[in-house]
């Protein structure tokens, strides 16, 4: 049986956790990542800025910490989200996902190479340095899924960051057997139903 994309992995471990039910957003969505609804203070953290070149990225990134944003203007979605972060790191971890473990390697000839948990993907990237654009297209057996996204450092540490509802749509290109999964189709519906939310993970050297 095929896997899912190493990268799409920052969505792909909600699926093993409970279904969704008819509540609120912020309920069924916890409910997806597991855990309760207490918040955390987060440490200050120096301002991202993109990578100055495509050269700032060569090398092997390690992975260190997930990353959960709510980029709409719904207020209760950003509540919700804003609480969930700690709860999301903690389901990673269950699927295997660990900080320390699993690194993203940027060629200098624009291939890209990603080993996660037990998965790994390669493929191409392409940096636009005065937008912080970053385009990765990954190939599994001759389909390709092509995703932009955007990067940033902050504190010598990479963070990539990647629309949720694009990452699902690669899911469906480059593992269509994936597609009939219930848990997907409910996280389906709710990214569908809340545009917005920002899957991503942030990595140092």
């Amino acid at each position: 049986m095929r896997r899912i994309p190493a990268f799409a992995l920052l969505l792909a471990a909600t699926l093993f956790l409970h279904p969704a039910s008819a509540q609120s957003w912020g309920d069924r969505l916890q409910q997806l990542l597991g855990g309760g609804s207490t918040t955390t203070a987060e440490p200050q953290q120096a301002a991202a800025v993109p990578p100055a070149s495509q050269a700032a990225l060569y090398g092997d990134w390690t992975y260190r910490a997930p990353l959960l944003e709510y980029t709409g203007d719904d207020m209760l979605a950003a509540l919700a989200v804003g609480t969930l972060r700690e709860q999301f790191a903690a389901a990673l971890a269950k699927a295997g996902l660990v900080p320390g473990q699993g690194t993203v390697s940027f060629r200098k000839r624009g291939g890209v190479r990603i080993a996660l948990a037990d998965r790994q993907a390669e493929g191409s990237y392409a940096y636009d340095a005065p937008q912080g654009v970053l385009t990765v297209t990954l190939v599994r057996d001759k389909t390709r899924g092509t995703i932009d996204g955007k990067a940033a450092i902050a504190d010598g540490r990479l963070q990539l960051r990647f629309d949720a509802q694009r990452v699902l749509e690669v899911i469906r290109q480059t593992a269509p057997q994936n597609s009939d999964d219930e848990k997907l189709q409910q996280l389906a519906a709710l990214l569908e139903n809340y545009p917005g939310i920002v899957l991503g993970a942030e990595l140092s050297r």
